[in-house]
């Protein structure tokens, strides 16, 4: 009789479980990220995390590998308006700032949806951070530099994952353009820069962990 009843008792509270699993379930963050960008002509970091969800958040929390909270978001009550991810700037210092303030490992990511329900992510931060690209051309302060036919340059480096080139003039749109690892050159596509303008090149080397380490020149198209 006591063993039917322990039966009976375990198969409630399995009952109960799943119950509760199925009117709060657990959500998982996606896509999580925690890095940083650093331009190495500033000597000035960026740190940013992010992360998607694929139902709304009304509260984010951030913990840091001690497990301390570092960081907090809350949807905006008086508009109801819910987050389907998040990317925030959490501190833009000197590289050995952010290493003081930030230490690597992992960081957690708590929040609740609109329902009530727990949503859980978690990234990792490194301090490993790229070599700094060196460009060829155009180089920094170059003048008369054809809209045409432009190929930048730089030296390849095999140990970073990917590139990323930022071409800008004044208020303009600019270009953004990824690159696989290897690649030593990109020719802009004709139209894109104006003649007589002052000009943007931005070259960032991409690391295993997401960091990314930028250099910048300007130059003046003829």
């Amino acid at each position: 009789m006591t063993k039917s009843i322990l039966a009976l008792s375990a198969l409630a509270l399995a009952s109960y479980a799943t119950q509760q699993e199925r009117y709060n379930p657990v959500h998982l963050l996606k896509e999580e990220l925690m890095t940083i960008e650093f331009t190495a002509t500033a000597n000035e970091a960026v740190l940013r995390m992010e992360a998607e969800s694929e139902v709304e958040l009304k509260y984010i929390q951030i913990r840091n590998p001690d497990n301390e909270p570092i960081f907090e978001m809350r949807a905006h009550r008086a508009t109801n308006h819910a987050l389907s991810g998040f990317s925030v700037e959490m501190q833009e210092a000197t590289a050995p700032e952010i290493f003081a303030d930030y230490p690597e490992g992992i960081y957690d990511i708590r929040g609740r949806t609109v329902d009530g329900a727990l949503a859980l992510g978690r990234a990792y931060l490194s301090h490993e951070l790229p070599l700094a690209p060196e460009i060829y051309y155009p180089y920094e302060g170059a003048r008369s530099v054809p809209v045409s036919g432009l190929t930048l340059s730089w030296m390849p480096d095999e140990s970073v994952e990917g590139y990323v080139v930022n071409l800008e003039q004044g208020e303009s749109d600019g270009l953004t353009v990824k690159l696989p690892p290897g690649s030593d050159s990109f020719t802009v596509p004709d139209g894109i820069l104006l003649p007589g303008t002052l000009s943007q090149f931005e070259l960032g080397a991409m690391g295993p962990h997401g960091n990314c380490t930028l250099v910048e020149v300007y130059f003046l198209t003829e």
